[in-house]
C-alpha cells in the first residue's frame, strides 16, 4: 500500500507543477481511495474534500459525484469504527 501512496503522490505532485487540473483532482481522487484501503480515514476524508473542491472548480459533475459516493463510503466507516 506503501508503494501505491508514493506514486499517486508522485503524480499529484507533477499535475500541480504543469498546471494539469483535471488529472490533479483524479490523483486525488486515486489517493483517498488509497489511504481508504490503508485504513487511514482521516486523511482519506481530508483529501477526498479537496477532490470534490477540484471537481466542483471544473464544474466536473461525474468527478464530483465519484468523490461524493467515496466521501459517504468513508463516513459509513468512520462510524462502524466507532
Amino acid at each position: 500500500m506503501a508503494r501505491a501512496r508514493e506514486c499517486v503522490e508522485r503524480r499529484l505532485r507533477v499535475n500541480r507543477r504543469l498546471g494539469d487540473r483535471l488529472p490533479e483532482a483524479v490523483a486525488l481522487l486515486v489517493l483517498a481511495e488509497v489511504l481508504t484501503a490503508a485504513g487511514d480515514f482521516d486523511a482519506a476524508v481530508e483529501t477526498v474534500m479537496r477532490a470534490m473542491a477540484e471537481f466542483d472548480a471544473l464544474g466536473d459533475g461525474q468527478g464530483r459525484a465519484e468523490a461524493e459516493r467515496l466521501a459517504h463510503e468513508l463516513q459509513k466507516r468512520r462510524e462502524l469504527r466507532r
